[in-house]
């Protein structure tokens, strides 16, 4: 299968950039067309956070739950979604996901 990008892939451009809070109220990051090529979450907190991330309509794209002082990546390979949200359970977890708009 060929490169879809030609010679040079494009950066993503659904970026929200490393250490961010994730919101505690499902929060959209993009209400766009997109697909997700992975994520980084970071438990800054004293107990376990579960965090998840939904599509606009409300299906889970990915759960994870992350004990206090972890961190977990998680890919997805190119997975299409229409627009994407993210909460945590609690206070303190930070994340960053990215993917192309």
């Amino acid at each position: 299968m060929a490169w879809p990008f030609g010679t040079t892939p494009n950066a993503p451009n659904l970026d929200t950039g490393p250490g961010v809070a994730v919101p505690t109220v499902s929060t959209p990051i993009t209400a766009s067309a997109a697909w997700l090529l992975g994520a980084h979450f970071s438990n800054l907190g004293a107990a376990p956070i579960t965090v998840t991330v939904t599509d606009t309509a409300g299906s889970k794209l990915c759960e994870l739950k992350i004990p206090k002082g972890a961190e977990q990546p998680y890919e997805w390979p190119f997975r299409p979604t229409t627009g994407v949200k993210w909460f945590a359970s609690a206070a303190g977890m930070v994340g960053h996901v990215w993917g192309y708009v």
